[in-house]
């Protein structure tokens, strides 16, 4: 549980408290982050404990293209299964981006920090020309290594990478829990309801997304996870374009409309490629044929719930 939550432009936080701090974007917080986190609350008797992450992330603060595991409501969620004192999220912007290494260790003096606890390629201001080195001069420095996997260092780069290759086993071992996106449900052209297979369309804003195709997922509304089964891709039976990935979203047993409210979907398996089918009676038949596939996989996959 974390006790207080601070968001705000840096110069604006004001801590009393004497601080151990892990730093770091935690983007998809996967098992070499939760390894930084182990570490942090080592020091939970001697001072507070505090975690402070960028919004957004600076990468894509540069680059409204780049594609992120996790958001920062993501991050919240991750983190509040911790006892942490603060959670600092920082507000990126071009100010920051420009502060010297020297002015950003000006600020965590400012806010009462004594520890540090990082990763190995930690790196900070103005084009990452602060190291743990500058670090290690002003504060206590705990620098935490990686987390190897097949002697591969884990990073959020890796698991991208595994679900841009739809390698979801390997990314779920990695993450420590299913991958997911969250995201609004959005008009779509509806088409799905005239043969019988309502689709909740997902505002994926910029998620890192698996391959095109079809996959058995659970997808969790209103605290409550249903089976589900969700395509990716453009929707070639019913549409003629092909630029527009859409993440669209079958949820079993359910009959709401819940256009404008917030879902998770967690992606499990990869059940087939996307395919464009000739009739929209084509496309049910197959359809029905998926949902077969995923109620046979439920049994596998019950662990999980």
């Amino acid at each position: 549980m974390i006790k207080k939550i601070i968001n705000e432009q840096f110069n604006n936080i004001k801590i009393n408290d004497n601080l151990t701090i892990a730093i770091g974007n935690f983007d998809g917080f996967h098992l070499g982050h939760a390894k930084i986190i182990d570490k942090l609350l080592e020091y939970k008797n001697d001072t507070s404990l505090a975690v402070l992450f960028f919004d957004p992330h600076p990468n894509s603060f540069f680059n409204n293209e780049y594609k992120v595991l996790s958001t920062s409501n993501d991050k919240i969620s991750f983190f509040s299964k911790y006892d942490l004192d603060y959670l600092i999220i920082t507000k990126f912007n071009l100010k920051f981006s420009s502060m010297k290494a020297s002015f950003f260790i000006s600020f965590l003096k400012s806010i009462n920090v004594k520890r540090i606890i990082c990763g190995e390629d930690f790196r900070y201001g103005h084009k990452g020309e602060g190291t743990t080195k500058d670090l290690s001069d002003n504060f206590i420095v705990e620098i935490v290594s990686y987390y190897n996997e097949d002697n591969k260092k884990v990073s959020s780069s890796m698991i991208k990478d595994l679900v841009n290759k739809s390698s979801l086993d390997l990314a779920k071992k990695l993450l420590n829990r299913p991958y997911f996106i969250g995201g609004i449900i959005v008009n779509g052209q509806k088409n799905g309801r005239t043969i019988g297979y309502r689709t909740a369309n997902l505002d994926y804003q910029n998620y890192c997304l698996p391959q095109n195709g079809v996959y058995y997922t659970k997808t969790l509304y209103n605290n409550i996870l249903y089976d589900s089964i969700t395509n990716i891709g453009s929707n070639p039976t019913v549409s003629n374009n092909q630029n527009t990935i859409k993440v669209e979203t079958h949820i079993l047993d359910f009959d709401k409309e819940i256009y404008d409210e917030y879902i998770k979907v967690y992606f499990l398996q990869k059940i087939r490629e996307e395919t464009k089918f000739d009739s929209l009676d084509k496309l049910k038949e197959q359809l029905n044929k998926d949902k077969k596939t995923v109620l046979a996989l439920k049994k596998e996959y019950k662990q999980w719930i």
